[in-house]
């Protein structure tokens, strides 16, 4: 009776044939998994914005790509006293939400999937720079106000960078984005503030910084904080530099929680696609798998070693 016998051979197979089957379904298991999960991010993304721009050919898998990440001052989803509404103005002085885009943070991320290395590039805002569509010299955000393809390209004609994704957030995203970690933990020498943007830190210490005072904190140019000594406040002359300076610090400490939280935990990405969906834009290429790739290669970075520069620039006021 052959059925017994096969039976009865099974019963008995080697430590090392049972080690193989046992590996081999649990190598089917997170197959399916992945996929489904892969499958399912898939389904999420395709109901993110996307916007018509032209990004540079990707280069070769492995090799380093370029991320342009712009932060959108569109309070799209904010009710008008909401106090993130604070400090933005038009010309005549006056608050606007319906204005034209405006951006604070215009940022480049490089990253080195294969060796898990990353770079942040910042530009300063006012940066005073031919604009691409017309050659005239005015500041890198007035690009943005004209349209995203004309600051991606005084970005690569200004400085010959090629622009593989293109990642666009605003200021609903980014109070949700900063929610669905459980907030940012900073450390702070000494009490600060910003009566502009509205950031409030009234002791020294580390403080978690929900979304509204994290968006207060990336958004400040006008800081002001308490001197030790006297106790009076002070204000700092750094202006957009010195919010470059705090906006990399920021990032990094984001990035700490972010990978704590766990990247490549599907529960995790299924609360910042959330956010996502409504309040993030991205290019017409940039797929789950690129993103969840990314969450598994970057699953143990250590955000000290995110190396951060600002373009070098020198004081020059405007006729304006």
């Amino acid at each position: 009776m052959p059925g017994p016998k096969h039976l009865a051979r099974g019963a008995h197979r080697s430590g090392r044939e049972r080690l193989l089957i046992g590996v081999g379904v649990l190598l089917t298991v997170v197959l399916v998994a992945s996929a489904s999960v892969l499958g399912y991010l898939n389904f999420r993304f395709g109901q993110i914005t996307r916007f018509d721009v032209a990004i540079d050919v990707p280069p070769a898998s492995g090799a380093p790509r370029n991320y342009l990440l712009v932060g959108s001052d569109s309070r799209a989803g904010l009710d008008e006293d909401d106090p993130a509404n604070a400090g933005f103005f038009d010309d005549e002085g006056t608050v606007t939400a319906n204005g034209p885009r405006r951006t604070d943070t215009i940022m480049l991320l490089r990253v080195w999937p294969d060796t898990g290395e990353a770079a942040l590039l910042s530009f300063p805002r006012d940066l005073w720079l031919p604009i691409a569509d017309d050659g005239e010299n005015n500041r890198i955000n007035v690009a943005f106000t004209r349209g995203r393809e004309v600051l991606m390209e005084t970005i690569r004609e200004n400085f010959d960078i090629p622009i593989h994704h293109y990642v666009e957030i605003d200021f609903v995203g980014f109070l949700g984005l900063v929610e669905a970690v459980g907030g940012i933990p900073l450390y702070f020498e000494t009490p600060v503030r910003d009566t502009e943007s509205g950031l409030s830190v009234p002791s020294a210490g580390c403080v978690v910084l929900d979304g509204r005072q994290s968006l207060a904190f990336a958004r400040a140019r006008h800081l002001e904080y308490r001197d030790s000594d006297s106790g009076r406040w002070r204000t700092d002359p750094s202006g957009d530099l010195g919010r470059i300076s705090r906006q990399q610090a920021f990032i990094r400490r984001a990035i700490a929680k972010a990978v704590s939280q766990g990247l490549s935990d599907p529960r995790t990405l299924n609360d910042l696609v959330d956010v996502a969906i409504d309040y993030v834009g991205l290019d017409p290429t940039l797929s789950a798998r690129d993103i969840l790739s990314l969450g598994r290669r970057f699953a143990e970075f250590d955000a000290d070693s995110l190396r951060t520069y600002s373009i070098p620039a020198e004081p020059f006021r405007t006729a304006g």
